[in-house]
Parts: C-alpha cells; sequence; structure tokens
C-alpha cells in the first residue's frame, strides 16, 4: 500500500464546467429544464444546443452573443 497522494489532471474551469453541465443534464428528471437558464421549457417551443439538450432560443443567443 502506497502513501502516496493521488494524481489529478489539471483541466481548464470551462471544460470542468461543460462536463458538469452536460452531466447533470443527463439526468431524465431535467429533460424539459433549459441547460442554460434552469426554468422549464416545453418541447414545442425549445431548441436544442451544440450538447443536445433543451434551452430557449433566447437563452441560446444571449450565451452565444456574449
Amino acid at each position: 500500500m502506497s502513501n502516496a497522494a493521488p494524481m489529478f489532471e489539471q483541466v481548464s474551469v470551462e471544460f470542468a464546467r461543460r462536463v458538469a453541465e452536460r452531466e447533470r443534464m443527463n439526468s431524465p428528471a431535467r429533460a424539459n429544464v433549459c441547460a442554460i437558464c434552469g426554468d422549464e421549457v416545453s418541447l414545442e417551443q425549445c431548441k436544442v444546443d451544440e450538447y443536445g439538450v433543451p434551452v430557449h432560443d433566447g437563452c441560446y443567443v444571449k450565451r452565444v452573443l456574449m
């Protein structure tokens, strides 16, 4: 048994945020929630972002323009 500390790879904050967001959105309980604002989005009116999760079209446009 070794007393060496585990080694972790450093990743950018943006990459970690995207991975966490993707994992959170894979939950079936959150399938009808905008990935950007967290509010409910109807499946008839939602758009899908580059990760395949539902978003409000207004939220997506704001995020892209930032």
